[in-house]
């Protein structure tokens, strides 16, 4: 719930800031501002009786090309989408590749008789 928003109580009036929170236009609904902090917040993880749960997920990458395949791939996202996840997978899979790319530098330069 936000300045300007229709009332949930009466659905006709407005919310407009009071002195301790917020209220209806039209109708005697008034919301403390630490009860609104707490509604705003609660209405992010919940929608009815569902509550959101954090959750994780495992990626298998399984090998190097693949997995610079799926690098370039966050890194094209992230430039589409803000999202902090994407410069948090991006420096995952940047720290699974970084041994192989030094084992292949190192195979590289020695072929080259350096």
């Amino acid at each position: 719930m936000k300045v300007g928003d229709k009332c949930p109580l009466c659905k006709v009036g407005l919310l407009e800031r009071t002195e301790l929170g917020i209220g209806c236009t039209q109708c005697p609904f008034d919301l403390p501002m630490d009860e609104l902090v707490e509604a705003n917040e609660r209405a992010k993880t919940e929608v009815g009786k569902y509550k959101w749960r954090r959750k994780s997920f495992k990626i298998m990458l399984d090998d190097p090309e693949e997995a610079e395949t799926f690098l370039r791939g966050l890194i094209l996202a992230r430039q589409n989408n803000n999202s902090t996840y994407f410069p948090e997978l991006i420096d995952a899979v940047n720290a699974i590749l970084e041994p192989w790319r030094e084992a292949k530098l190192k195979e590289e330069l020695l072929a080259r008789g350096g």
